[in-house]
Parts: structure tokens; sequence; C-alpha cells
């Protein structure tokens, strides 16, 4: 069975409006071709979301520590920067010292 999207399901209920909901033969309705894709759309869609949260969920430790590598990183840079800029300002200070 080929997938369709959700664009494509749109473009099936502006050509055949009433494909989505049909009568039985005992008057009730039944859901159409149109409605039962949409439906598998949006299940599929809950189900990526669901998958996202738990690989979001599973990959938080390794982001975090991540995270506090970079800062770590940043806040050496940021010092060694100032103490750079220090010595090009006044360097009579920092004379006979490497």
């Amino acid at each position: 069975m080929r997938r369709i999207g959700f664009s494509e399901y749109s473009l099936l209920a502006q050509v055949n409006p009433t494909a989505q909901s049909k009568l039985n033969g005992d008057g009730r309705r039944r859901l159409g071709r149109g409605l039962t894709l949409h439906f598998m759309y949006i299940l599929e869609l809950v189900g990526r979301i669901i998958v996202n949260l738990i690989k979001q969920a599973w990959l938080l430790p390794q982001t975090m520590t991540r995270n506090h590598q970079q800062q770590r990183r940043q806040i050496t840079r940021q010092r060694s920067e100032a103490e750079r800029l220090d010595r090009i300002r006044q360097p009579w200070k920092y004379l006979g010292k490497s």
C-alpha cells in the first residue's frame, strides 16, 4: 500500500469532499478512505513524536556534559584572551615574565 501525505489527503478532500464519509445500507456513516488515511497520518506523527522524545531523553546526559565542557572551554579562552589583551595594553606589568 502506498503511503499518502497530508497534502495529498487535502487534495483528495478537495476533489471529492463526500469521500470522507459515506452512508451504509442501514443509514449509519462509515469512514471513507480519505479519513482513514488522515487518521493513519496523525497516528504516524504521534509515533514519530514519541520516538523523538525518547531519543532526546536518552541523549540528555550527553548533551548536558557536552554543554558543560563547551562552557569550561569558553571560560578558559576568555581568561587567556583577557590576559593577552592586558599584556598588549600594559606591557610594563609583564616585563621579565614569559
